[in-house]
């Protein structure tokens, strides 16, 4: 990077027998992140002000095919204690080099960024692919305040169930919900028990459906394997019988995120 006033400089490395030793500016002002404690809250003219020094250094770096990829107000300091000192960026060392191209065809030669969002540091690996009959059902149960949207504390609980709910370990704890005769089979019975707090004439037909839905191989109840692949492939009990309203779904559902896979509180503290 060339130098810039508002990006910490090098002033000289040296090596001895236990390493390189990296002379950095000394910045005696402390951390954006700490000076914004201290006040308590900005002006908007004064946040404005380091806003717009946070973009120009991005730019900076951007122009020079540099990602810094760990911005944060830990991560620029003040060259002194004076309320006008100088915001200065450090700690690249998370950065990567990304290579800049050209775009032709318009008015004019347009210089754009070219990320290939196939190689790292892009493809974030994580995340599910889930149905949006599932997704409801989720904010059904994450959304406690019924306000639409989940905030942090709704929304790790959720995180937290569809990660163990691709882990063969809990997947065998919401099986046990239901296997309560412990046969290694979810049977008739075992789910005539599962929909009974529901008044409903027809459980009898949604049984039926649910086990001719998720019972490949036809032996008449669920085996660990057949629970599953219902499980990872998204083969859900909705699908299972058109006759079963979506409100008795969801309380099925329901049923076994709150009982089966989920004992948050003991063990993800």
């Amino acid at each position: 990077m060339p130098p810039h006033p508002n990006i910490v400089s090098l002033k000289g490395t040296y090596e001895d027998d236990n390493g390189v030793h990296l002379v950095m500016e000394l910045c005696e002002g402390g951390e954006l992140f700490d000076r914004i404690i201290a006040k308590g809250h900005y002006t908007e003219r004064a946040a404005a002000g380091v806003t717009k020094t946070i973009v120009e250094v991005i730019q900076m770096c951007h122009k020079h095919g540099v990602m810094h990829r760990d911005l944060k107000p830990e991560n620029f300091l003040f060259a002194n204690k004076k309320e006008t000192g100088a915001l200065k960026a450090i700690d690249f060392g998370l950065s990567v080099f990304f290579k800049l191209g050209s775009e032709q065809g318009v008015a004019q030669a347009i210089i754009k960024y070219v990320v290939d969002f196939k190689r790292d540091p892009w493809p974030k690996k994580l995340g599910h692919q889930i149905a949006d009959a599932d997704l409801q059902i989720l904010m059904g149960v994450g959304d406690v305040d019924k306000d639409g949207f989940l905030n942090y504390g709704e929304f790790v609980p959720i995180s937290i169930h569809l990660r163990k709910m691709g882990n063969d370990d809990h997947l065998k704890d919401a099986f046990a919900f239901f296997d309560k005769n412990q046969s290694g089979y979810i049977e008739v019975e075992e789910l005539r028990e599962a929909l009974a707090d529901e008044d409903e004439a027809n459980n009898e037909e949604v049984i039926s459906a649910i086990i001719h839905d998720v019972d490949t191989d036809k032996d008449g109840k669920i085996s660990f394997e057949e629970f599953t692949t219902m499980m990872k492939t998204g083969t859900d009990w909705r699908k299972a019988s058109r006759q079963y309203s979506r409100e008795r779904y969801n309380n099925l559902s329901l049923k076994l995120f709150q009982d089966a896979s989920l004992d948050l509180g003991n063990e993800e503290r």
